[in-house]
């Protein structure tokens, strides 16, 4: 265990050093190998988890493998709709053979495996699903991203208004 880690795990919690985190990998996406501590915190006593070892990157369930990539969550992203609120998952994909990528996936799909079959034959994988509850126990710690594809008054937000997806105003109360 490192201790820096727990220390801003105590006192902060996990949020603003996986956040921290991000803001590297973005720039260079072969930082997120200088995570693996982190990592291993994060899923301590986690049967399904991410595992970054001796520069390699991928999924594991109870200790094994079960896939030749990783996925690390960038960010969630929050759409807003007249009639609904939908999620979305921005990844960070590293493989061996393969450059890394980040894509964007529609939470619902996550549950399925048919995105990872998208991103090539160089994707191997098993029990896709131990990769799901993976990739949502990073999302609870990723930065949020509030899209609204909408204009007027925002649904969620009662004195604020929507232009172009941003939030521009809102009402005085009396």
């Amino acid at each position: 265990m490192d201790p820096k880690l727990d220390a801003i795990f105590e006192k902060f919690g996990v949020e603003p050093e996986y956040h921290r985190m991000v803001a590297e990998i973005k720039i260079k996406p072969e930082n997120v190998l200088k995570w693996g501590n982190f990592f291993g915190e994060l899923f301590l006593s986690d049967k399904e988890k991410l595992v970054i070892d001796r520069g390699k990157i991928y999924f594991s369930h109870e200790n094994d493998p079960i896939t030749n990539f990783g996925a690390v969550v960038m960010g969630v992203y929050r759409l807003h709709e007249i009639a609904e609120v939908r999620y979305e998952v921005e990844l960070l994909i590293i493989c061996d053979f393969d450059k890394p990528k980040i894509v964007k996936i529609d939470s619902l799909s996550l549950i399925r495996c048919y995105w990872i079959e998208r991103l090539g034959v160089a994707h191997k994988y098993d029990n896709h699903r131990s990769i799901h509850n993976s990739i949502k126990k990073m999302a609870e710690f990723a930065p949020v991203f509030e899209i609204y594809t909408y204009s007027g008054w925002a649904l969620n937000k009662p004195d604020t208004y929507i232009w172009g997806g941003r939030e521009i105003c809102a009402r005085q109360q009396a």
